[in-house]
């Protein structure tokens, strides 16, 4: 049974796996928490859903990382209403709370049976199946129709499906399922393929909706996505990107049906075990109850059997002894002779058999004599008992009389002397009060009408009420009043002192009033810059988790209190791998190509923070992987670019010696690539006539300026080898605009890495 609660219980291991999900995991425990724990979902009109992550159930174990992926972490986070009215009020409570989670309202809650059909009909549904493709990410769902409403909505389950190698196969060899796709998902399409690592391919798995795992190979299952969209500047082309996924953080913690069943067919197994225990218990208690029933019978007829022995055995002693005796009236009888003889035996028969009964008679007395005597001696000694009883209660009485008298005339001694103490105390304190008052006037009150207390009568107050300490601070005092001396300095160094004290203390005085004055100047200013500090740590901490969730990984951003400013400061962590908790980034600790991402994330989320009129990052992107590279070039556009209705960006320099190929986000009007050494103005060597570029005319030009010193030769000169006025101040100016470019770069970098350093 605490197995089977315990695998039934996913909610609670769920629930702490959110905690640690990324930053609005905790923010959502804590809406959670306040809903449940404190019982306040009766605020609500409707029901009230969430988080989202422990209302879904998924039906196949090994696609638990497609559903999250899917899914997505702002929903999982999220809560949802079924009403308006709950919305405005939970949106209200996550305000108090001070969170940030997704909430999503579905206006009476269910499915929306007015909304446009989705979905795959069953005919495309039949083509897709050849090509490997077995299930949507909703029939990988259990939930109720109202969170099924918002996955489709929000998370698109019911267009998004799963394959195979099958599937991979057809995206590598023909565009036909691509087409397919797109011809039935609205120009969009995401397909979720998996491929076994260390085993075969996975085989088909059945009709349209079966959620099982696969079949067939083994080895680990690596899932890879397929994501389509229309390109706007090349004409609508589909462009498909394929991205690894990370496995699963929070839906992992699923049911598992088989092992459900296998638990409860065993628990059913054990109650059947057990109920018949019950009844073969039930019938050896029976059975004991009879042989008990009999045994104690038994006992009584062996008490009874022994009596009756015991009996005999006297019986036979006493035959035996009147046997004895009879044999020897018997043997006088011989000696004796006529009708004498017989009458003796006669008479002595009859005596033998009056001796007997007399025997048994006496007997039977005996033992009553014997039963009165133990009632008669047992009631002699209760009798003996009460009278020394009766005799110590007296004596005992008496004595507390005594004493209670002796009581008595002690009380009546002891309330004559109160009294007396009581008028002496009164006359002692009208003395005291005369000479040393309780209340004096307040000097601070000009009217001379307030009050207050004397310093030696709150001296008074903190005496203690213990008769043995006060008798030992009396003598205390009166041996140091003893052993003054009569010295006339001491008073006159008493009186310096005190003047002395109370210029320090009107001096002290001023700097406290000075020193408040200054604190409560600042303390607006200090709790100003702390609120600001802090809402834009936190606003900073939320933009780079996302980029950092974007690509498969963990960051955060803290703020460092100090006991003062220069203590301050912001921290960056990130965690790369799972097992691995969040460190302060540092170039002891991460690679290269981490630092590089963790930074230019930071500077990412920085930006719309910081105004500067450019911003320039120089091979940022070096020491990536291919994957990561793409991802952070892709944030790079989107922060750069300007958006509609937001304040235009400004420009953005990224200088690398290489880009990687199929770099989708440069499709935008706002991106330009300047190649170096490639413009129209530049010189070819191409060209007829052995080109623009030859080494040896340069050489033989710059012979024949022999008054040029040759080792200025660096300077920069015209394209075509003129040393013109205006050309060299054209070049010059240019150079001047090379170096300060420079200088920036140079900058941009120092500063990166002094970030990547955790300052």
């Amino acid at each position: 049974r605490r197995q089977l609660a315990e695998l039934q219980n996913v909610s609670k291991r769920r629930l702490g796996l959110l905690r640690n999900f990324g930053p609005l995991g905790p923010q959502a425990a804590k809406v959670w928490a306040w809903l449940e724990e404190q019982g306040n979902r009766g605020q609500f009109r409707a029901r009230v859903h969430g988080p989202v992550a422990m209302e879904i159930s998924v039906t196949d174990p090994s696609r638990t990382t497609v559903v999250e992926n899917q899914t997505g972490y702002q929903v999982l986070n999220g809560f949802v209403t079924e009403c308006n009215e709950d919305y405005q009020r939970l949106k209200q409570v996550q305000q108090q709370l001070q969170t940030k989670c997704q909430i999503m309202n579905i206006e009476g809650g269910g499915i929306n049976r007015n909304a446009r059909p989705r979905g795959y009909s069953d005919k495309v549904w039949q083509q897709l199946q050849g090509h490997g493709i077995d299930a949507t990410v909703e029939n990988l769902v259990e939930c109720n129709d109202t969170i099924r409403q918002v996955l489709r909505d929000y998370s698109n389950h019911d267009m998004a499906v799963l394959g195979n190698e099958r599937t991979t196969q057809s995206f590598g060899q023909s565009e036909q399922l691509g087409q397919l796709l797109v011809s039935n998902a609205q120009k969009a399409y995401i397909v979720f393929a998996s491929q076994r690592e260390g085993g075969g391919g996975g085989g088909s798995r059945g009709g349209r909706g079966n959620a099982s795992s696969s079949s067939g190979g083994g080895g680990a299952v690596r899932w890879e996505k397929y994501t389509s969209s229309a390109s706007r500047y090349q004409n609508g082309k589909q462009i498909t990107s394929v991205n690894s996924i990370r496995d699963a953080q929070v839906l992992g913690e699923s049911e598992n049906p088989a092992e459900v069943a296998g638990c409860e067919e065993r628990l059913r197994a054990a109650e059947a075990k057990d109920t018949k225990c019950e009844d073969s218990f039930e019938e050896l208690e029976r059975a004991e109850a009879k042989a008990r029933a009999v045994f104690n019978k038994l006992n009584e007829r062996k008490r009874q059997a022994m009596d009756t022995i015991k009996g005999q055995k006297k019986l036979q002693t006493d035959i035996k002894r009147l046997m004895e005796t009879l044999q020897g009236y018997k043997d006088e009888e011989a000696r004796d002779q006529g009708d004498e003889r017989n009458n003796l035996l006669r008479r002595l028969g009859m005596l033998g058999k009056k001796h007997a009964e007399a025997i048994e008679k006496a007997q039977a007395q005996a033992q009553a004599q014997m039963g009165h005597t133990v009632i008669l001696g047992g009631s002699k000694c209760n009798q003996e008992l009460s009278k020394d009883h009766a005799v110590a209660t007296a004596r005992e009485q008496q004595r507390r009389e005594r004493e209670s008298a002796d009581l008595k005339q002690a009380f009546a001694t002891a309330t004559e002397t109160m009294e007396t103490l009581k008028l002496e105390a009164k006359e002692l304190k009208k003395v005291a009060t005369a000479q040393a008052p309780a209340m004096e006037v307040d000097p601070s009150d000009p009217s001379g009408k307030t009050k207050r207390r004397t310093p030696l009568y709150e001296e008074m107050e903190l005496l203690t009420d213990n008769m043995d300490e006060l008798l030992i601070l009396m003598e205390k005092h009166q041996s140091e009043a003893d052993a003054i001396h009569d010295n006339p300095q001491v008073i006159v160094q008493y009186k310096a002192r005190k003047l002395e004290i109370e210029k320090e203390e009107a001096a002290l005085a001023d700097l406290d009033a000075n020193f408040q004055k200054l604190r409560d100047g600042f303390e607006p200013a200090k709790q100003a810059w702390q609120t600001y500090v802090g809402e834009t740590c936190e606003k900073l901490n939320l933009l780079f988790a996302e980029y950092m969730q974007a690509l498969g990984n963990e960051g955060q951003v803290t703020l460092r209190e100090g006991e003062t400013f220069d203590k301050w400061g912001i921290e960056i962590k990130v965690r790369f791998r799972d097992d691995a908790p969040l460190e302060v980034l540092q170039k002891n600790v991460q690679s290269g190509g981490e630092r590089s991402v963790s930074t230019i994330m930071f500077l990412m989320a920085l930006q719309d923070m910081v105004t500067s009129p450019f911003r320039v990052v120089d091979e940022i992107n070096q020491g990536m992987d291919e994957r990561n590279e793409r991802i952070v070039f892709k944030r790079i556009v989107e922060n750069s670019v300007d958006q509609p209705g937001k304040p235009s960006r400004p420009q953005y320099f990224l200088i690398t010696p290489k880009l990687l190929q199929g770099l989708t986000a440069m499709e935008n009007e706002q991106v330009t690539v300047l190649f170096v050494f490639n413009g129209p103005f530049n010189l070819h060597a191409d060209k007829p006539n052995g080109g623009q570029w030859d080494l040896k005319e340069f050489l033989k030009k710059r012979k024949a300026l022999g008054d040029v010193d040759v080792n200025r030769s660096s300077s920069p000169s015209s394209s075509r080898g003129s040393g013109s006025a205006n050309g060299g101040k054209r070049n010059k100016a240019s150079s001047d605009k090379r170096r300060r470019t420079s200088a920036a770069a140079e900058e941009a970098g120092a500063a990166a890495d002094q970030m990547a350093e955790g300052h």
